[in-house]
């Protein structure tokens, strides 16, 4: 056997390896949304259901992070906000992301929750701007809620950018990696026997 013609094999081999361990990144950040409106750029609230104290809430079109449009919430006093109920596979992880912009003025609050799983709950939240937040969390039924609520008494707190999609199951991505790797493997092999018998 020439250990230097069969060199390209092993590192095609190392190359998939990587290429799969990236994957379930890029499935998070490039999966089908699961989300209806979740940018708000039907320049309304269509697709989510106000929940709690439904005061001071729209949306607002110009000047967004990602494309026209974001939602925008000021309810006082008390939590109020939207929510909307995503078709899931039970046991099935899914990646959660959205961008907030908050003023972190007193008394200001948020709250954000998938299935009954808190996500994020944050008192006066800081001032930082357009803010990206991601979670992986899992489903445990086959509807399941994606709930944003907001406090802002002296202003508003901004969302955008909504996205819920799922992430591919390591099982999957470890069959599939063992399936290619036997694949050029038995290829290297093929090619190793014909070349010993010329």
């Amino acid at each position: 056997m020439n250990l230097r013609k069969s060199l390209p094999l092993l590192f095609g081999s190392a190359i998939v390896l990587v290429g799969l361990a990236t994957l379930p990144q890029q499935a998070a950040a490039l999966g089908v949304n699961l989300v209806q409106n979740g940018g708000f750029e039907a320049g309304d609230l269509s697709g989510w259901t106000e929940v709690g104290n439904t005061g001071y809430g729209g949306v607002a079109c110009g000047g967004a992070p990602e494309g026209s449009c974001e939602a925008f919430f000021g309810p006082m006093g008390s939590l109020g906000g939207i929510a909307q109920n995503i078709a899931t596979t039970v046991g099935g992880q899914y990646a959660i992301s959205f961008i907030l912009n908050a003023d972190g003025e007193a008394p200001s609050a948020l709250q954000v929750d998938f299935g009954g799983q808190t996500l994020l709950s944050l008192a006066n939240p800081s001032t930082a701007g357009n803010q990206t937040f991601t979670f992986i969390a899992p489903a445990t039924s086959a509807s399941t809620m994606l709930r944003f609520q907001f406090q802002d008494d002296p202003s508003f707190v901004y969302l955008d950018a909504v996205q819920v999609s799922a992430v591919p199951e390591p099982a999957s991505l470890a069959l599939l990696g063992t399936g290619l790797l036997g694949l050029m493997g038995l290829r290297g092999l093929i090619a190793i026997r014909r070349r010993a018998t010329r």
